[in-house]
């Protein structure tokens, strides 16, 4: 038997380039067609003319930029600019200018009634161990793999790293977020019936009228505990009648906000009043670098993100107001209060909010109340070092503070929790991290 030639990768259509030298030297035949056609008065014209005729580029008018018609086709398209403050920009003044703009002041951590317990609750060490392996399962185990945002190095600002795949920040805060509150409810179940967790997006919008200027808050909360009853008010209204609030001159209270032209100005509450567990109780919000960015194209700052829960409050509580009490309502017969949660899967801010009036500053002596506590890191760092999954220096006061927080108020339960009550069982594992 005859040795056949050894092939590689490089011989790929090795017969088929041969076939075509051969077929490359074949000369052509006279078969008389031709003249034949001549004798009859037939035109002949020939195939390389056909196909090599030229054509003229057509070139590409500009149209001028044509502003949007006011019809049918936009229908709310409006001449007069609305301001508006959503979930993708911050204001620039930070905490102080969004004080000002919500007519709040700045309260006294001891005045909360669970202010002992931020420092003495504690989680039983079998608790710890499902919320480490909640952290790995929503930021390291799961199967989902996307394009990552660009890197760029500031020192080498022209040179190209290659594209990232992984979990998106995105991901990260909706898969641990809806974990952690989820946990909350699980260590709650004797509040099964006056709360309930809803999934979100939620979207809510105020439409307010100060100094002449129209401004739409539109804001989401990526997810949402809403109870039966409003919580209590942590401070009467009586005692924040001419409190002091930051004062930014030159700045105004309105900058940074953006001009839309298409705009509807109603309000607009995700909830009906008439259905079961319809009042916000605690509100999640995720901050994502990649889609909140300052107006100026800067680093968001602490202020601004503190602000930010501070806004969002704001107009989800004057959203519900409305809907509870009318939309004519300013000052409110009970103070509404709402607590919020923000965070981008590694550091945690709590917030709490009590709206007294819906009127400005300048409008009214009476202040609405806002406490900030102590921002949290739940860990140092969770990722693959070496190839293996570790979490270094986890937090468990982040957690502590939310389990105060997000299920009743009045303190962590005392309920024995396990993999098998929480119903978790497919999601993580009952070993030890």
């Amino acid at each position: 038997m005859k040795r056949s030639l050894i092939l590689f990768q490089q011989h790929t259509g090795r017969m088929f380039r041969d076939k075509w030298k051969v077929q490359g030297k074949r000369v052509l035949i006279d078969t008389g067609a031709l003249k034949e056609l001549k004798l009859r008065g037939i035109a002949v014209e020939d195939a390389n003319d056909v196909v090599r005729e030229t054509f003229e580029k057509t070139k590409h008018v500009e149209l001028d930029h044509f502003p949007p018609k006011l019809n049918e086709i936009q229908p709310d398209y409006h001449e007069e600019p609305c301001l508006n403050y959503s979930d993708h920009n911050v204001l620039i003044g930070g905490l102080d200018q969004a004080k000002v703009f919500t007519n709040s002041c700045e309260m006294d951590l001891s005045l909360l009634p669970f202010s002992e317990r931020l420092d003495s609750a504690s989680i039983d060490s079998s608790q710890n161990s499902i919320i480490k392996r909640l952290i790995k399962t929503s930021l390291l185990f799961d199967a989902t793999q996307e394009k990552l945002p660009i890197r760029k190095d500031p020192n080498r600002p022209a040179f190209v790293f290659p594209r990232d795949f992984g979990i998106t920040d995105k991901r990260k805060n909706f898969l641990l977020g809806r974990r952690l509150l989820q946990l909350c409810s699980i260590l709650n179940p004797e509040l099964k019936d006056k709360r309930r967790f809803i999934k979100g997006p939620l979207y809510f919008q105020t439409a307010l009228n100060r100094d002449s200027r129209n401004i739409l808050l539109s804001v989401r909360a990526d997810e949402l505990i809403a109870s039966d009853v409003y919580i209590k008010s942590l401070i009467n209204k009586t005692e924040l009648t001419d409190k002091p609030i930051p004062d930014i001159l030159p700045l105004s209270a309105f900058v940074s906000l953006e001009k839309i032209h298409t705009y509807k100005f109603e309000d607009f509450y995700p909830m009906n009043k008439e259905i079961d567990r319809s009042v916000v109780h605690t509100v999640l919000v995720h901050f994502n670098k990649t889609e909140v960015t300052n107006l100026y194209e800067t680093e968001v700052t602490e202020s601004q993100i503190l602000a930010r829960s501070l806004m969002k409050c704001y107009a989800i509580a004057i959203a519900e107001a409305r809907n509870h009490y009318g939309k004519d309502v300013e000052d409110l017969p009970e103070p509404l209060t709402i607590q919020c949660i923000q965070t981008d899967s590694k550091q945690f801010y709590f917030s709490i909010f009590q709206l007294n009036t819906t009127r400005s500053s300048e409008e009214t002596n009476i202040r609405n109340a806002y406490w900030i506590l102590p921002a949290l890191s739940l860990f140092d760092q969770c990722d693959y070092i070496e190839g293996i999954p570790k979490l270094v220096n986890y937090n468990p006061q982040a957690n502590q503070q939310l389990m105060l927080l997000s299920p009743d108020g009045h303190g962590i339960s005392k309920c024995k929790f396990t993999c098998h009550s929480a119903g978790i069982e497919p999601m993580i594992s009952v070993g030890e991290c």
